[in-house]
């Protein structure tokens, strides 16, 4: 829902002051009021505070706070306001400073101060924010680990078919060794895979609740903060109540580790343009996910890629905003802090949607196997194959093997030649100026080395790209995203059953009302 369609919902503004008997002037100017609120960053946050104050609710009533008949009215018109919230009915207080008080405004104007007013008891805005967020965050940890794992299933499905397609390796931007483009991308899997594992540590340290702690220090009340965790489907509860409603340090992780997620999309984002230009060429992006030039005809313009790349920057200043913004605050809520959900809101939004761009680029990815070997060829990226070979067949030390490819390299560079076959006779012209001796080694044993699919082949090393390693490698990480998969699920499920359980207890009080259990009467 974007901003112009929730602006509808909006009625014209009034100027009541709830909240604000401290007050000797209880009224504010619009201008006043549009600097304090935070309603559009709140919006989304609207069913995760219905939920909460749900629980709340319910757990005032076994607490024998409320009666069974209070609590039944507020879970009735928190209900209704849900449904008309669902539906675009809900009528939003733009005056009001954020959705708590719109929710409680809904309740009251229904049920009268006597019993609406009864909702809040033993809870503050300051916690009950932090729990609608944190249930807010692990909604969307679980969405993203879903995306990513998405993604890299893509990666491996695209690299099973291009297990033997060759390519050069780079370091500095220069040719280095020969490798596949299958290794390229498990190479991306792999730290994407870490992004996961960060989300999921994550999940754990979200998903406790702040619920109860009230402003700062506590309530007189008897209430049970792990019977509103249960009901919420949290892991527990955040126990000091200090700790509670001032840590944003949950938030500041999220988007730390958004920011790094979003950072390796945007190193593959980088890795793809160079290799769909003139220059590499031997990739193409699909068209749908280009732009042409306005005035060159020729171009096509790598432009999702680029605002994957471009974008990141909004989650690495997000992280920025927010760290700078709890650096110096005292311990205790502090208005500052509502400025934290904007960053938030805008990591996640935009790691969700380059995560899903790239997953559909990759998918319909087109690669000239052909260029990439050609420009294999025309590189000498079998140079170190080539210095470990004569190391294996001779006895030499590497480093003298080492001096003796490279001034072989020189050798064909000053008259552009290839490192192949015909280079032999270069090669030994440099094992007598390294070492002044006669090379004992001959050219069949040499052989494989100028061949970029037998030199792949020969690798040893774990994690190289060694085709029978390769396949292995790939059929581990289907493993390991099928354990995500039940992980991801199992989170998901035990919110649903938190839900089931918190909407059968609504519905079970509300039908004792039906059945005339006790008195329903309505202000």
């Amino acid at each position: 829902m974007n901003k112009e369609e929730l602006q509808e919902k909006i009625p014209e503004k009034e100027k009541k002051g709830e909240w604000k008997a401290r007050l000797e002037k209880k009224e504010q100017s619009a201008e006043v009021t549009s600097f304090l609120s935070s309603l559009w960053d709140d919006i989304r946050i609207f069913e995760d505070d219905i939920r909460g104050s749900e629980a709340h609710v319910i757990m005032l009533k076994e607490a024998g706070i409320l009666t069974e008949e209070e609590a039944s009215k507020i879970l009735r018109e928190l209900e209704n306001a849900l449904n008309d919230w669902k539906k675009d009915k809900l009528k939003i207080d733009e005056s009001l400073e954020d959705i708590h008080p719109v929710v409680e405004k809904y309740v009251v104007e229904r049920l009268g101060v006597e019993t609406g007013g009864k909702m809040h008891t033993g809870r503050s805005r300051n916690d009950q924010v932090m729990t609608d967020v944190r249930m807010y965050i692990r909604r969307e940890i679980i969405a993203l680990t879903r995306q990513i794992r998405h993604l890299i299933k893509v990666q491996i499905s695209l690299a099973e078919n291009h297990i033997e397609t060759v390519m050069p390796g780079y370091t500095h931007l220069q040719q280095a060794q020969i490798t596949t483009f299958a290794h390229f991308l498990l190479s991306y899997a792999d730290s994407l895979l870490r992004d996961i594992e960060r989300l999921e540590n994550l999940y754990e340290r979200v998903n406790k609740s702040p619920l109860g702690a009230c402003a700062l220090a506590g309530t007189s009340f008897e209430i049970s903060r792990q019977r509103t965790a249960e009901l919420l489907g949290f892991e527990g509860i955040i126990e000091n109540s200090i700790d509670a409603t001032t840590t944003r340090d949950f938030a500041i992780e999220t988007i730390a580790v958004l920011a790094i997620h979003q950072t390796n999309l945007s190193r593959i984002a980088e890795d793809l343009i160079l290799w769909s230009t003139t220059e590499f060429g031997f990739l193409e992006i699909p068209d749908e996910y280009c732009s042409i030039s306005s005035v060159m005809p020729q171009k096509k313009n790598p432009d999702s890629l680029e605002l994957i790349r471009g974008r990141t920057s909004k989650v690495l200043g997000a992280l920025t905003y927010i760290l700078t913004m709890v650096k110096g605050l005292p311990s205790g809520y502090n208005r500052d802090l509502q400025e934290t959900k904007s960053p938030l809101w805008n990591a996640i939004d935009t790691v969700k949607s380059s995560t899903k761009m790239l997953s559909g680029l990759l998918k319909d990815i087109k690669i000239d196997k052909e260029a990439a070997l050609k420009l294999v060829k025309k590189g000498y990226t079998t140079a170190l194959d080539l210095a470990e070979k004569i190391v294996k067949e001779t006895g030499i030390s590497f480093r003298e093997a080492h001096n003796i490819v490279g001034t072989t390299i020189k050798k064909l560079v000053v008259k552009k030649a290839l490192l192949n076959e015909e280079a032999f006779n270069d090669l030994k012209e440099a094992w007598r100026e390294i070492l002044g001796e006669e090379t004992p080694i001959n050219l069949p044993a040499l052989k494989d080395c100028f061949d970029p699919l037998k030199s792949i082949n020969e690798r040893k090393s774990l994690g190289s790209p060694n085709p029978t390693m390769l396949k292995e490698t790939i059929k581990e990480r289907k493993k390991t995203l099928e354990n995500i998969k039940t992980r991801n699920k199992n989170r998901e499920t035990r919110i649903k059953e938190s839900e089931k359980m918190l909407e059968e207890i609504i519905q079970d009080l509300l039908k004792k009302h039906k059945n005339g259990l006790f008195k329903w009467s309505k202000k």
